[in-house]
């Protein structure tokens, strides 16, 4: 939730600066793209070990 909150919060600052060209607004919004691409990396991969860890150790 704080990730996509900083996420939401850099989206509205780049909004608010239309004076800058587009051009070098790409890099900045490339950026996110990549952090979330691997933050979906990383969710998956906790997922995965949490299922493993929730069949390996039988519920009592």
């Amino acid at each position: 939730m704080v990730f996509l909150k900083s996420l939401l919060l850099r989206l509205l600052l780049l909004l608010s600066l239309p004076c800058l060209p587009r051009r070098s607004l790409l890099p900045w919004l490339w950026m996110p793209i990549r952090l979330v691409k691997q933050m979906l990396v990383y969710g998956r991969c906790l997922l995965i070990s949490k299922i493993r860890i929730r069949f390996l150790v039988p519920t009592r």
